[in-house]
């Protein structure tokens, strides 16, 4: 069994509202992270890279890449309405 763990990249959002800001095209509205803005992101293994099988590695990188495609749809009670 293997865990791996999702991350929100908060700097990113901040970096952006800024830049958005400084160059006069920041946006009122609400900013979701995702996968595809870089608002959110897996885990990297680190150490352990090396004790994780390269398919698994693969799979997990086919499943990032078809979620931000819109292949695969995530959804949760949680999510933003909108």
């Amino acid at each position: 069994m293997f865990l791996s763990t999702a991350f929100k990249n908060v700097d990113n959002a901040v970096q952006n509202s800024v830049e958005q800001a400084s160059g006069g095209t920041f946006a009122t509205k609400d900013y979701i992270g995702t996968l595809s803005n870089g608002g959110v992101g897996l885990a990297p293994f680190h150490d352990f890279a090396s004790k994780i099988p390269q398919a698994l590695q693969s799979q997990l990188t086919q499943l990032k890449q078809d979620i931000i495609s819109g292949k695969i749809t995530i959804t949760s009670p949680s999510q933003p309405k909108g």
